[in-house]
């Protein structure tokens, strides 16, 4: 099968607000900051941006919420040029974090503030796309979809790597054996092995039990790994002022995974994310600090890096969080696959409202709405016509009606055309999806889904509306054509 991607990773994006202080204040005392800045975060979010940004073709698999910080993380990964068709915005709120870096320890400390938004499950996946990577990046965040795409991507020949970064928060005997390369943080290892320093030994003991490559980060202290054929001790790069190490870790499995696409040796590999760790070390967040392919391997011969090439990257993330809401004339597309996930009352009567306060001509208002949930019913109303099968896999389905009654019935068509517009452009506002499946004015489709529904002949079924959760996500079309325009 053709590779389409390079590394996807199965991530929960966050939103962080990094700040930089001396040092953390005591109770009742204050600390004054002196640089902060919004960014988007996340284990394997981040380690994804920066194999990105070295040139990898990438992708990611993962929900954030139909908020501001789910819009600018969404966004975040466009900038980096990942693929987000399968980055899921969803009812809920964003992880978010405050993270604290001190110049006096040049440690870091974190806030954190829980998503509420669901995270990847079973029926987010598509084993094809999975499939069309040559790795899969984990981390340890607990998500039910997570293992799943571990054994869609080992099933296919998609080599597995892992950021074991928290002891703990899932299920390590299973993060370890799914791996084809385990990279951990110091914290996970003394998880493990306790102070035991014997990192070579015990890097070794993990080869055993199904990884191909283990390595551990340590910090200040530099890494240690073995491929089972080569071992290695790197110490940490140094020279320049550390400023923040927010995403370190992050960072170096992304570029650890570039490097171990050019086929480099693991000490080799190590080395060159040891080095862009570093750099993005020297800037506020675990993102504003991403170097270019070129500035690393300038640093790597000289031991030099050119901030100054970092200026315009920083001024991207420089201020406060603005982001403006997607228009949704802009943004809808049409969706025909759906997660098992029913909608909420609340947003079925704001999409009825939006319907209804579609203009209508010498305001006749000819609608009647049937809103269909029954499986059974479901299912009769997307037989009923070629194109109306999303109404079976979609939680709900609408079918505008015109009443014969109406003032005048040729512009109720226009009336019922604004309406289900309507419909489609607030479910793309509330987060649902939505696909239009034509009825009228085809008589034998109008008597089908009339006959699906009992619905009188005093109205006349228009179209049929699936709509619910996407399970799919793509941009938009840009269809605008100058040619079809006239001024007169």
């Amino acid at each position: 099968m053709e590779k389409k991607f390079d590394i996807i990773s199965v991530c929960e994006p966050v939103m962080d607000y990094a700040v930089a202080i001396d040092r953390i204040p005591g109770t009742d005392s204050i600390a004054k900051m002196y640089a902060h800045l919004f960014q988007s975060g996340g284990n394997a979010a981040s380690a994804i941006t920066a194999a990105a940004r070295l040139g990898a073709k990438c992708a990611v698999i993962g929900t954030v919420g139909n908020d501001p910080f789910g819009e600018f993380c969404r966004e975040d990964m466009v900038y980096h040029g990942v693929d987000v068709s399968r980055l899921f915005m969803l009812e809920g709120t964003t992880q978010y974090a405050v993270c604290l870096a001190e110049k006096e320890t040049q440690g870091r400390s974190f806030l954190g503030l829980e998503a509420t938004v669901q995270k990847v499950t079973d029926d987010m996946l598509d084993e094809e796309f999975i499939a069309s990577a040559k790795y899969l990046h984990l981390d340890c965040v607990d998500m039910p979809g997570k293992w799943t795409a571990a054994e869609m991507a080992r099933k296919n020949g998609v080599l597995v790597s892992t950021d074991a970064g928290y002891h703990g928060f899932c299920d390590d005997t299973k993060l370890l054996e799914t791996s084809d390369i385990f990279i951990m943080s110091g914290m996970y290892y003394r998880s493990l092995f306790g102070d035991d320093t014997d990192y070579l030994k015990n890097c070794h003991a993990l080869l055993s039990r199904g990884p191909k490559i283990v390595i551990v980060t340590l910090g200040s202290k530099g890494c240690v790994g073995t491929d089972g054929t080569m071992d290695f001790t790197l110490p940490a790069f140094s020279g320049y002022d550390i400023v923040d190490t927010t995403g370190a870790g992050d960072v170096f499995h992304g570029a650890f995974l570039y490097a171990h696409m050019q086929g480099w040796d693991v000490k080799e590999c190590a080395r060159f994310a040891s080095a862009f760790s570093y750099i993005n070390s020297l800037s506020l967040g675990g993102r504003a600090g991403h170097p270019t392919l070129e500035m690393v391997e300038t640093f790597l011969e000289t031991g030099k890096v050119d901030l100054s090439l970092l200026d315009e990257r920083k001024a991207h993330y420089a201020g406060i969080l603005q982001v403006k809401k997607p228009d949704p004339i802009f943004h809808r597309v049409s969706i025909r696959q759906y997660l098992d996930r029913p909608v909420e009352q609340e947003k079925i009567e704001t999409l009825l409202r939006a319907a209804m306060a579609a203009p209508s001509a010498t305001n006749q208002q000819p609608w009647e709405f049937y809103v269909v949930t029954d499986k059974e019913k479901k299912a009769a109303v997307a037989s009923a016509t070629k194109y109306a099968t999303p109404a079976e896999r979609a939680p709900l389905a609408f079918v505008p009606c015109i009443r014969r009654d109406c003032r005048t019935l040729p512009f109720a068509y226009e009336d019922l055309s604004a309406a289900t517009q309507n419909i489609l452009l607030e479910a793309d506002a509330l987060g649902l999806g939505t696909v239009w499946c034509g009825v009228a004015p085809d008589e034998t489709n109008i008597a089908n889904v009339r006959a699906a529904l009992d619905i009188p002949d005093s109205l006349i079924p228009f179209c049929i509306i699936a709509c619910g959760y996407p399970a799919e996500q793509r941009p938009q079309e840009d269809r605008y054509d100058e040619s079809r325009v006239h001024y007169v």
